[in-house]
């Protein structure tokens, strides 16, 4: 082979190895592409799912595809060890996260109060500076658009000296849309017999609750079983007016009274209705009507609310879902009152 025919083989072989690098980097470039496009069509929920592996710093920076209540969630992922294992034991997982995203960064201290794994219904005592999460959880604009916020205006004024407050969780799907209300109306028209209720939302289909944490009080389950002097003739008289001020002066029927519903101050004896989650309003015309029987002479409270209420109670009850057959503690305002009078304070009869 001549000089000049080996030049040019070496030419077309250098030729070649450039076409075939062109053609390996324009396969790159065709994969590189191919690979931009299954990205674009995964979808938020795939993401979200893949999300698990990033770290919490990089969640971050990604919250553009993520609403800003899954941001809120996924900032507490990381936290847990900060939740107290026997808090983490009591609670069902998505009311783990939840809580810890509400009290992330805050310094507030979340202590179980009570809770219930057969309703799904737990309450916490917020403790510390709690403003701040009631703060975080109003200025989330998308969360307090897409969470069914009551009141829609919440107002705050007065609570400046309260070192905690009392959160209420349930799942949202079973929660009664009438309970916050109910509450809201209850501590408006009669502050004195009720813990006052700050606002209702929901965050991942968990129903939070923040409402006033009443200090230096026993359910009146606790006194009973505790045999406690304080139930007398008086503390039944107590109870008593408190609840016909709640039918009267709010209009509101609880239809779940039992002894853990009703607090009582250690030592200002003062009365306090909780847990208006099967409560109900009732139009002025009943509320005119139970006014009259009740006060008519020698009647009593649980007479008047059978005569005029309690039909009406039971209908709303079974409308709501519920089977009152398969309810054997419930009590209605009435059935409520005779057990106080008879079991709970033992009023003795007049001979």
């Amino acid at each position: 082979m001549s000089i000049s025919e080996e030049d040019e083989m070496r030419s077309r072989s250098m030729s070649m190895s450039e076409e075939d690098e062109m053609r390996s980097m324009s396969m790159s470039m065709s994969e590189e592409d191919e690979m931009k496009s299954m990205s674009m069509s995964i979808s938020e929920d795939e993401m979200k799912s893949m999300s698990m592996s990033i770290s919490e710093d990089e969640m971050r920076s990604r919250s553009m595809s993520m609403s800003e209540e899954d941001e809120m969630m996924s900032m507490s992922i990381s936290e847990e060890e900060e939740m107290t294992p026997k808090l983490s034991s009591k609670l069902p997982r998505v009311y783990v996260r939840v809580l810890q995203a509400l009290v992330y960064g805050s310094g507030v201290k979340p202590a179980f109060v009570y809770g219930s794994r057969s309703n799904d219904r737990y309450t916490m005592r917020l403790q510390g500076p709690w403003r701040s999460i009631v703060d975080r959880c109003l200025t989330e604009a998308s969360t307090v658009r897409s969470s069914a916020l009551y009141p829609r205006v919440v107002d705050l004024g007065g609570t400046e000296a309260w070192s905690d407050v009392l959160l209420k969780m349930q799942c949202a799907k079973d929660a009664d849309p009438d309970e916050d209300e109910c509450h809201a109306v209850v501590t408006t028209a009669c502050p004195e017999i009720s813990p006052r209720f700050l606002f209702g939302m929901t965050i991942a289909g968990v129903r939070i609750s923040f409402m006033e944490w009443l200090d230096d009080c026993a359910s009146l389950y606790d006194l009973h079983k505790a045999k406690s002097p304080l139930l007398d003739v008086g503390m039944y008289m107590g109870v008593r007016d408190a609840v016909a001020k709640m039918w009267l002066t709010a209009g509101v029927l609880h239809c779940d009274l039992h002894p853990n519903n009703i607090l009582i101050g250690r030592k200002t004896h003062a009365v306090y209705i909780i847990d208006y989650g099967m409560a109900m309003q009732i139009d002025g015309e009943m509320r005119d009507d139970l006014h009259e029987v009740l006060h008519r002479k020698g009647v009593r409270a649980e007479d008047a609310f059978d005569a005029i209420c309690k039909d009406h109670a039971l209908k709303v009850i079974v409308r709501r879902g519920y089977n009152v057959d398969d309810m054997d503690d419930w009590n209605d305002d009435g059935t409520f009152l005779r057990l106080l009078r008879s079991t709970y304070c033992k009023v003795k009869k007049k001979k």
